[in-house]
């Protein structure tokens, strides 16, 4: 009975590894969608050096979104029993 047992809370927890990760990659490509309509606006409505700061802020802030996204799915693991 202690196999059966065994057996299903690994199966319990490649669930919830795929889960996290899933939705990790989720968040990502929506993100990622997100930033691609910023940085059409941003080239549009900013010329030279503007253009320029404007887009290396809308990479800082992708990043960080992305740190954040990333940190949200560990907090995720670690609290998911």
């Amino acid at each position: 009975m202690s196999g059966a047992l065994l057996e299903a809370s690994h199966n319990m927890s490649m669930i919830r590894a795929v889960v996290i990760v899933g939705v990790v990659v989720v968040l990502l490509a929506l993100n990622a969608r997100e930033f691609v309509g910023k940085r059409a606006a941003a080239s549009r409505d900013f010329e030279g050096v503007a253009r320029a700061q404007a887009l290396q802020g809308l990479a800082i802030e992708q990043l960080l979104h992305m740190i954040l996204n990333v940190l949200a799915a560990i907090l995720a693991a670690l609290l998911w029993r």
